[in-house]
């Protein structure tokens, strides 16, 4: 399941609450407690691996800080006449779904399930679109993107593109004793993932312990430096962390961009009937080129399984990837056992492929950086007149 939604939520102010249960004003609109909880459930289910080390003091501080700023720039866009109606909250809320591959509705069960309110998210979508229009009424003031600020986005995002990905799971418990029992069980035989789920306190315990493909910043330095030194499918020892004890399990890595190129495969396979294979294997490995790999495939193979393509390595099961990285072109390698058949590959070439995104694509993020920095400035304007009581 994605938590990955690109907006944020503020919970629509709460009239009649107790005074003790105010964490700020805003004008004469206050945020209760509940407001603010709301929204660190929110922050913890968009952003599970970047919210788990933090504390939950933090969280409410960030979240409380971040309702103030949202109700700033909502109260000044109605106070310019700007107005969104129910109609485009929805629409808006329509295509964030689409963006993120939902189906219609999902963001409202997903929220149902975290007990968080359809409100909160209509609410925050509302402000989001009055703001938008206050920063569009300023926009012709901002400078246009240069062919020099292009290139040098385009250099970062290279040194940003080599650095390795690792595709982690993990597990957080309260002692040490209890994280190497649980290291013990799963070198007898206990699956990482079920262990996850049932035991540990980290967010990611929801998707089986799953982190998935992540950045060396996901970690402090000091636990990437072991997570670097692991095998494929091999554990850490329990490593300390601010809520606990931390085991990690090393599923893939993949190897950064160099130059902003990726390795890409041309690549052969077929699949032989179980009980033909072991007659088969002497020919298939006698084969040197895909051409009479894939002939031999069409006329003796499982015929849906014969197929040639270019193919990203880092699509394919991690064992078969580092089988066929070391594998020389036009060298068989198999048999795979699987339920159709036993599988064989051919590799038929290698090349690379750009993973940067075009001067275009470049452009426009550069476009809305600049609008995002002007949506700063403009909120630091408008801070100074408003007045923000903190309970």
């Amino acid at each position: 399941m994605k938590y990955i939604w690109t907006a944020a939520v503020i919970v629509g102010t709460t009239w009649g609450v107790n005074a003790s249960e105010i964490k700020a004003i805003v004008g004469d609109m206050p945020i209760s407690g509940y407001d603010v909880s709301e929204r660190v459930r929110l922050m913890k289910l968009q952003q599970p691996s970047q919210t788990q080390n933090i504390s939950q003091n933090d969280l409410e501080q960030r979240a409380l800080q971040t309702l103030v700023d949202e109700y700033i720039k909502r109260q000044d866009a109605e106070k310019q006449g700007f107005i969104i109606s129910d109609a485009e909250v929805k629409e808006a809320i329509g295509r964030l779904e689409q963006q993120n591959n939902m189906s219609a509705g999902y963001m409202a069960e997903l929220l149902k399930q975290d007990d968080i309110r359809l409100e909160t998210l209509h609410n925050q979508v509302r402000s989001d679109l009055l703001w938008m229009q206050v920063v569009n009424k300023h926009k012709n003031a901002l400078k246009a993107v240069t062919d020099k600020e292009i290139q040098n986005k385009k250099t970062a995002l290279k040194k940003e593109l080599a650095k390795p990905m690792h595709l982690l799971a993990e597990i957080v418990v309260p002692t040490k004793q209890e994280a190497e029992k649980i290291i013990t069980d799963i070198r007898r035989g206990r699956a990482f993932s079920e262990v996850a789920a049932q035991k540990s306190r980290s967010l990611s315990a929801k998707e089986n312990g799953l982190l998935g493909w992540v950045k060396a910043d996901v970690y402090a330095p000091h636990i990437m430096r072991v997570v670097d030194k692991l095998n494929l499918n091999e554990m850490t020892a329990p490593l300390a962390v601010d809520n606990g004890w931390l085991i990690v399990l090393l599923l893939d890595k993949q190897e950064g961009a160099q130059n902003g190129e990726m390795p890409i495969w041309d690549l052969a396979q077929l699949a032989t009937a179980k009980n033909k294979t072991v007659g088969y294997i002497p020919t298939v490995f006698k084969m040197t080129t895909c051409d009479e790999f894939v002939d031999f495939g069409h006329k003796n193979a499982i015929k849906e399984t014969v197929r040639r393509g270019m193919t990203d390595p880092n699509q394919l099961p991690p064992q078969l990837k580092y089988s066929l990285k070391t594998q020389k072109v036009g060298t068989p390698i198999g048999p795979i056992q699987t339920e159709e058949g036993d599988l064989f590959f051919m590799k038929c070439g290698e090349t690379t492929q750009s993973v940067l995104p075009s001067d275009d694509m470049i452009k426009s993020a550069l476009e809305l950086e600049k609008m995002d920095e002007l949506s700063e400035k403009l909120l630091r304007q408008v801070k100074r007149y408003v007045v923000v009581e903190y309970k």
